[in-house]
């Protein structure tokens, strides 16, 4: 519904089998002028170059304007972020200069020049299984085009699968569900009048929620920094400019607020943005970041409370608070008058959780 944002913006539910992600997309079906469907994508079809197709039957066959102004629905993007290093940088460069939402050219030798110029900016929503370390590196040097919220899949006792599996509840949850979010997105369509109809002037975003916006736009930047050899060949943070990613959360934000049919960002609209945004970090670092920045542990850590949280061995767990030292985000020291040289994690002041902003438990 913004009219004025510039650039397209891809959210990802990433999860195991079975935690729900392609359930949560399935919610969308059904709303043709708004959603475009397509099971698998990969980047080379948003403008292709089959040498074996007439220009004309080319033009039938490009993603890209069949997706313009909509949100395109993908479930699996597995192959996206799998493979060597350089598939996947291949992957994350040409998205990049999609994602721009200015339309995308090619050159190849059996068509020569050809693509789409203009405004073509549309949203992304897709699902994956967790990304794997190396595609994480390269995701930090393609730019925040994609941002990711973790799902966890839930343990059930066997009576409640069994009423599950006999009582067909699934299904019809399902159904109740797509039902009720056809309907919302229905109405608040006819409500704002469509694409870009509501001017980004129109909405307001409150001090406190633009104060959240921000703090949480350096988060993502410090915990989702690749790491670089220094100089001195110890590793060294490569940290992208948080703006881009401070654009994308505070477009989430706004987009809450208007499903609740109010043009006034508050700082509980950016809860949603705060649960991406500690998600949109490789898995390895997500627990301990979580832990530290949730202000029940007051931002320190000990390495027992850390190996606790990782569920990991004594050695893992100090590697992971020498990490969040090197990144920047805490600093690994020994507890003062100890006498056992207990190990500890202290947050850095300039990340310290915003009192009035609610920390989300999951």
């Amino acid at each position: 519904f913004i009219g004025g944002i510039q650039n397209c913006a891809g959210l990802i539910a990433v999860g195991q089998s079975g935690a729900g992600k392609t359930t949560a997309l399935e919610f969308f079906h059904g709303l043709d002028d708004q959603f475009y469907r397509s099971d698998e994508v990969t980047p080379a079809s948003f403008v292709t170059h089959d040498a074996s197709l007439s220009e004309e039957k080319l033009e039938k066959v490009d993603l890209l304007p069949r997706i313009k102004h909509k949100s395109l629905l993908c479930n699996d993007m597995e192959t996206w972020f799998s493979g060597d290093r350089e598939s996947i940088r291949t992957t994350m460069s040409r998205m990049t200069h999609l994602m721009d939402g200015r339309g995308l050219t090619r050159d190849s030798g059996s068509h020569g020049k050809r693509g789409y110029e203009g405004d073509f900016r549309f949203s992304f929503i897709g699902a994956s299984t967790p990304l794997k370390s190396r595609a994480w590196d390269v995701m930090g040097n393609a730019g925040y085009r994609f941002v990711f919220y973790h799902l966890e899949g839930e343990e059930v006792d066997r009576d409640t699968l069994e009423y599950n599996i006999f009582e067909k509840v699934y299904p019809v949850n399902k159904h109740m569900c797509n039902t009720k979010v056809l309907s919302l997105l229905s109405r608040l369509w006819d409500k704002y009048g469509g694409y870009g109809s509501v001017s980004d002037d129109e909405i307001q975003v409150q001090k406190d929620a633009r104060s959240a916006i921000a703090y949480l736009a350096f988060v993502v930047q410090y915990s989702r920094a690749t790491l670089i050899e220094g100089s001195d060949n110890t590793p060294t943070p490569d940290r992208e400019h948080p703006h881009r990613v401070g654009a994308v959360l505070r477009d989430i934000a706004k987009g809450r607020a208007l499903v609740d049919e109010r043009t006034t960002v508050t700082v509980d609209d950016v809860v949603v943005s705060a649960r991406i945004a500690l998600s949109t970090m490789p898995q390895k670092r997500r627990p301990v970041v979580r832990a530290l920045l949730n202000p029940s542990n007051s931002g320190q850590l000990t390495r027992k409370e850390a190996q606790d949280a990782l569920g990991v061995s004594k050695p893992t767990a100090i590697d992971r608070m020498e990490l969040m030292d090197t990144l920047g985000i805490a600093e690994f020291t020994e507890v003062d008058g100890d006498g056992r040289g207990t190990k500890k994690l202290e947050l850095k002041d300039e990340l310290t959780w915003p009192d009035h902003l609610t920390f989300p438990t999951r």
